[in-house]
């Protein structure tokens, strides 16, 4: 119990995030095989003048008016073509700077550390700006996207994620939001498809994947496993359709994200799970949705933002890379061990040096400080400094150690 305690007071300073008729000409040349007359007389054409008068160009307006004719097609084109032009930038300018704006509003609310749902102000922000670049440009990849996402995975608006898809197939966001519409409607082989699409892309990349791996591995034993946002519902996700990580019986990844859906919500009702009555997913919202399935034995992804999980503590105990959420913590030490050294890549942590295995590598840091303590406790000597050095290699990966001591 001392174990837990120390955790929950360090928990407390840990979490990291989260696309011109041609106009004919039909004047006749004049006949040239007969020479004028002299005296008002037509010449035979063995008159002497006739070779001679017979080979000149008669001067008629008909040759000037094909060249003038000419000119003004020229000109009529060239104008259409500028005009067509100068419509085109505009309503290239128009498109870029109302999906500037739109993205904007978009992230503010994607990047809430309490609520995935967004706000009122900016759901009707949103949903203007999204009306605005179907109006401007319906062809638009970022319009047809945008409509969908304003959405919030709203699966009456799946044809226009079709539509983005038919205009750009491989478009990181296409790839994402047909994933999640493939989720939703419980369509596993398409979300394969386009998960591995992202893969081979990088879009999910190596990192992402090896994590999620890892999180499927932390949350074997529980029913549930609640997640945040794209890495680690995606890397859990994709590991867990490609058995890159296998449990003994279904885990059910939920994702909050995608729970800001009817559909989705409907589904996990038939699953057999409680939902809160709030429709607005946010603090309260899984704080609610813990408690009433708390039999069926949850875990948390550690990227879910700290004020997510705040009120949740005292349920709160890590076991690999997630919090499982119990009345009191189940798993022994030993468990919590063996997990450790025999169930993790860990990969996030020696395996890559990037931006995002360095901020991925501090959700690894919970379950480090557990397994600290008890070895410290138990005087395995070897063991505590080998986790000392590790925690340190990890708060330096991922910029911690200006922090205070602790989380």
């Amino acid at each position: 119990m001392k174990y837990f305690l120390f955790f929950l007071i360090s928990l407390t300073n840990f979490f990291l995030f989260s696309q011109v008729e041609k106009q004919s000409n039909t004047n006749k040349e004049p006949n040239n095989n007969v020479a004028p007359s002299v005296n008002g007389k037509f010449n035979s054409v063995n008159n002497s003048n006739s070779t001679y008068l017979g080979t000149q160009p008669v001067a008629t307006d008909s040759v000037q008016f094909k060249n003038d004719a000419k000119v003004s097609k020229a000109k009529q084109n060239k104008d259409q073509a500028t005009r067509k032009s100068e419509n085109t930038e505009k309503k290239s300018s128009q498109l870029n700077s109302t999906y500037s704006n739109y993205s904007s509003v978009q992230k503010k609310a994607k990047t809430q550390s309490t609520q995935r749902s967004p706000t009122e102000e900016q759901q009707s922000q949103i949903n203007q700006l999204a009306e605005d670049m179907i109006t401007i440009d319906p062809n638009s990849v970022e319009a047809n996207i945008g409509y969908y996402e304003a959405g919030n995975y709203d699966i009456k608006r799946s044809s226009y994620i079709d539509n983005a898809s038919k205009i750009s197939p491989n478009h990181p966001d296409v790839l994402k939001y047909k994933v999640a519409n493939a989720i939703i409607l419980q369509d596993t082989a398409e979300a394969k498809v386009n998960l591995n699409a992202m893969a081979a892309q990088q879009v999910l990349t190596p990192e992402i994947q090896l994590y999620g791996q890892d999180i499927v591995q932390s949350a074997c034993g529980n029913s549930i496993l609640i997640t945040h946002g794209f890495m680690d519902n995606y890397g859990a996700t994709f590991s867990q359709i490609n058995n890159t990580a296998h449990c003994d019986h279904d885990l059910t990844i939920v994702s909050l994200d995608f729970l800001q859906s009817e559909t989705y919500r409907e589904v996990l009702k038939q699953k057999g799970y409680q939902l809160p009555t709030n429709e607005k997913v946010d603090v309260v919202y899984l704080k609610d949705f813990c408690e009433k399935n708390e039999e069926k034995k949850i875990a948390l992804s550690m990227t879910i933002p700290k004020p997510y999980l705040e009120p949740l503590v005292p349920k709160l105990s890590p076991f690999g890379i997630v919090f499982e959420y119990r009345a009191s913590p189940e798993r022994t030490f030993n468990e919590v061990e063996y997990c450790w050294n025999e169930k993790l890549n860990k990969k996030s942590i020696r395996g890559y040096s990037s931006p995002t295995s360095n901020s991925l590598a501090a959700n690894y840091l919970p379950a480090m400080f557990y397994l600290l303590n008890y070895y410290r406790d138990t005087g395995q000597l070897k063991k505590q400094a080998e986790m000392e050095g590790e925690i340190e290699f990890v708060k330096q990966k991922a910029g911690l150690l200006q922090k205070k001591k602790g989380y």
